[in-house]
């Protein structure tokens, strides 16, 4: 699987223009109905509220990100949006500060196909030189580019446990 299955760099926002983690996932939301449908956009807004209320999903690849996520039978497709905010943002109240938000959605229940996408941006975002170079991103093309390469990188290096990192700081 690659990300670009589930990406594009019309799903990419920066900056991000909400302060708050629900505006945030609501403008992600809205990014991606406005490519495609999503299903019912209120209802997949309301069981990600649901989720997130739950089980917060700040800081969790890391410093700086989080990674709000719904698989379900009333969302459409299987799609990824990043927002990157100019300045960090309180997500949960915990004082844990989040700068780059991941949101995924997908039609389906099962953990295999829900955590497919997910488990690949984290694996992409959690070397802190990548999630530092989204960050100089200027643009949602910047963005993509980093991803795609660490992408990339990851999937030909997968062998070489630490070498996908190695490789690149050098091409950077």
């Amino acid at each position: 699987m690659q990300i670009t299955d589930y990406l594009g760099p019309q799903s990419i926002k920066v900056p991000m223009k909400a302060t708050t983690r629900w505006e945030a996932i609501e403008e992600l939301l809205d990014l991606l109905a406005q490519q495609s449908s999503v299903g019912d956009r209120k209802t997949v807004f309301a069981r990600i509220r649901d989720r997130e209320n739950l089980v917060p999903d700040g800081a969790y690849v890391g410093d700086l990100v989080a990674m709000p996520h719904y698989g379900g039978i009333d969302c459409e497709g299987k799609r990824v949006a990043i927002g990157i905010f100019a300045a960090p943002i309180d997500w949960t109240g915990d004082q844990k500060p989040v700068q780059i938000v991941v949101l995924t959605i997908v039609q389906g229940s099962s953990k295999e196909v829900v955590y497919a996408p997910l488990s690949r941006m984290s694996e992409i975002l959690k070397p802190p030189q990548v999630r530092e170079a989204v960050l100089q991103s200027r643009t949602a093309s910047d963005v993509y580019e980093c991803i795609i390469r660490e992408d990339r990188f990851a999937e030909e290096t997968k062998a070489l446990p630490n070498q996908g990192l190695k490789l690149w700081r050098s091409l950077t």
